[in-house]
């Protein structure tokens, strides 16, 4: 069941008062107003040609661009390309070619291997562009997709 404000709610029954009762009893049904405790996490997930190459709970948001660590890739899809770009205050960037099921997408992912003070926090890490599918999931702490 759901609350006022939407969050899930457990019926339960106190002891001394049974949920359903006896045909002819003067007792009460009462409802318990203690709710169980959920814990949502929200994971950042890449896919290109149908299949997932990222997933991680733990990743970096700047401007716009989900970074993900570098041990949340699944390494076999991605090829270095010598392609780079300067950014003005991350620095330099480096490019990989993704590749899936024979399909190629050119320097479709990028990395600061050596970013400038004020970018830091995504050294090493891995954004996406180019028709890569980057979205948040959340998932309640047993692992199971919230629907």
């Amino acid at each position: 069941t759901r609350d006022a404000i939407g969050k899930r709610a457990r019926v339960t029954a106190s002891k001394e008062e049974p949920l359903s009762t006896k045909q002819g009893s003067k007792k009460s049904t009462e409802i318990s107003s203690r709710k169980p405790f959920y814990h949502f996490i929200t994971m950042a997930q890449a896919t290109w040609n149908g299949v997932v190459i990222a997933e991680t709970k733990t990743y970096e948001s700047v401007e716009g661009n989900v970074y993900f660590p570098p041990s949340s890739l699944k390494k076999e899809f991605f090829k270095d390309s010598a392609y780079t770009t300067t950014c003005p205050w991350k620095g330099e960037a480096s490019y990989f070619t993704i590749e899936v099921n024979g399909k190629k997408n050119e320097n479709a992912a990028w990395i600061y291997k050596d970013p400038k003070p004020a970018a830091s926090k995504i050294k090493d890490h891995v954004a996406f562009w180019k028709g890569v599918e980057v979205k948040k999931v959340t998932v309640e702490s047993s692992g199971e997709k919230k629907k």
